[in-house]
């Protein structure tokens, strides 16, 4: 286990950092390179709206993603009126999947 914020290493059984106080989360998910975890996508949905909810709670629960949002969108930072006017992918690594996907589908549903 690890601290994601000043990276001090702890024993599988700690739960908290004794510095930050802050959650510890899984050490091969902050050691490996980017380059090196395995990606994995959640169900593809319209609405930036929905991408900001699911991102905030990814935060809380220290679960690494990355967000893919339609070119025009990301690229000139033109978004819709409603909530459904932006296609978007989350991947997170494919050891956080299915905690991942378990809250996504709890906010966009299952179609």
């Amino acid at each position: 286990m690890i601290c994601p914020k000043c990276h001090t290493k702890y024993l599988a059984n700690l739960k908290t950092c004794g510095d930050c106080n802050k959650r510890l989360v899984n050490a091969s998910l902050i050691e490996l390179p980017i380059s090196e975890i395995t990606w994995k996508s959640l169900p593809q949905f319209e609405g930036k709206l929905y991408s900001d909810m699911i991102t905030e709670i990814f935060n809380k629960k220290d679960i690494p993603y990355y967000v893919k949002i339609n070119w025009t969108s990301s690229a000139y930072g033109v978004h819709g009126i409603g909530i459904s006017s932006d296609l978007v992918q989350i991947y997170v690594p494919e050891l956080s999947y299915k905690r991942a996907s378990e809250i996504t589908l709890s906010i966009i549903g299952t179609k």
